[in-house]
C-alpha cells in the first residue's frame, strides 16, 4: 500500500471512533479490504489508542463545513431527531469511508448518506430525503466546470434536472428563506406529496444557485443531452416530446440563450 493510501486510513480513524475501536480490537478484520502489511497495521495500532481522540472537536469542524452546503437538509434532520449528534454518524458511514479512501469529496458523500438514511426511516423520512436530493444537486452545480466549445450539444454543466415529489421544492424554498432571514425553521411547512415533478437546479451567470419547476418535455429534452449529442438527434427528441416540425432549431437556440444547453466537442 502507498504512503498516501495509508494516510487515508489515518484520516478515517481521526474522524471515526468506531473505526478506531474496530482497528484496535482486530486490525486484520477491520482493514481486510485494504492491502496492508502487518508492519503497516502496526503503524496504526502501536500508538496509545487515546491519541486518536486528542482533538474531540475535529468532527464538528468538518461537519460545519458540510452543513453550510446542506443547510436545509441538516435543519430538517436535526429537528426530526432533536439533536445534532446523530448527524455526526456520517463519519462512521460507508459513504464517508469510501469517499476518503478513494480521494473523493466528502460533501457529495454526505448527501447520499443523509438521503439514504432518511428514506430508510430516519431524520424526518421522506421530506428530508427529498430536500437532500435537491441540495445534492446544488452541491454538484456549484462545482461544475465549463466545457470547451464544439459542434455537438450537451446539457450545461451548471444545470441538473431532478425528479422530486410535489411540495419538495416549496419545502426547500420555505426553509432556505427562513434560515437566511432568521436562522430558524418555520413552524408550518409545505407538505410533500406523492407523484413526480421536475426541478431544474441552476448556477446562474451571477454564480447564484437557483431552483425552479420545469415542464416534463423540457426536462426530457435536457436529459437527452446529458451526454454530448448531435443537433439532429436533439431535433428528433424535441419532436418526440411535442415540438412542431421546423421549430427544433429555434428551440435549441432558445435553450442555448437561456444557458440550459451549450455546444461541446
Amino acid at each position: 500500500m502507498s504512503a498516501r493510501a495509508l494516510q487515508r486510513v489515518v484520516v478515517r480513524m481521526h474522524h471515526d471512533p468506531a473505526l478506531v475501536a474496530a482497528v484496535y480490537a482486530d486490525a486484520g478484520a477491520a482493514l481486510e479490504a485494504l492491502d496492508l502489511t502487518p508492519a503497516e497495521r502496526d503503524l496504526l495500532t502501536v500508538p496509545d489508542r487515546r491519541a486518536w481522540g486528542v482533538d474531540p472537536a475535529r468532527r464538528d469542524r468538518v461537519f460545519e463545513a458540510v452543513r453550510r452546503e446542506y443547510p436545509v437538509t441538516c435543519a430538517l434532520a436535526q429537528i426530526s431527531v432533536g439533536a445534532r449528534g446523530p448527524l455526526l454518524g456520517f463519519f462512521s458511514s460507508p459513504e464517508f469511508h469510501r469517499a476518503v479512501q478513494s480521494r473523493r469529496a466528502i460533501t457529495p458523500a454526505f448527501g447520499a448518506w443523509i438521503e439514504g438514511s432518511a428514506r430508510a426511516g430516519r431524520f424526518g423520512k421522506k421530506p428530508t430525503a427529498e430536500v437532500a436530493r435537491l441540495e445534492s444537486a446544488t452541491v454538484e452545480v456549484r462545482r461544475a466546470v465549463d466545457v470547451p466549445p464544439g459542434e455537438r450539444w450537451v446539457r450545461a454543466p451548471w444545470i441538473r434536472v431532478v425528479d422530486a415529489s410535489p411540495g419538495a421544492l416549496e419545502l426547500y424554498q420555505a426553509v432556505f428563506a427562513s434560515l437566511r432571514a432568521s436562522s430558524t425553521v418555520p413552524s408550518s411547512l409545505p407538505r410533500v406529496g406523492r407523484g413526480v415533478t421536475r426541478v431544474v437546479v441552476e448556477r446562474n451567470a451571477a454564480h447564484e444557485v437557483v431552483l425552479g419547476s420545469v415542464s416534463a418535455p423540457l426536462a426530457g429534452l435536457l436529459r437527452r443531452a446529458e451526454a454530448p449529442v448531435a443537433a439532429s438527434l436533439l431535433h428528433d427528441a424535441a419532436r418526440e416530446l411535442g415540438a412542431e416540425p421546423g421549430d427544433e432549431p429555434t428551440i435549441l437556440a432558445s435553450l442555448h440563450a437561456d444557458r440550459l444547453l451549450v455546444r461541446c466537442p
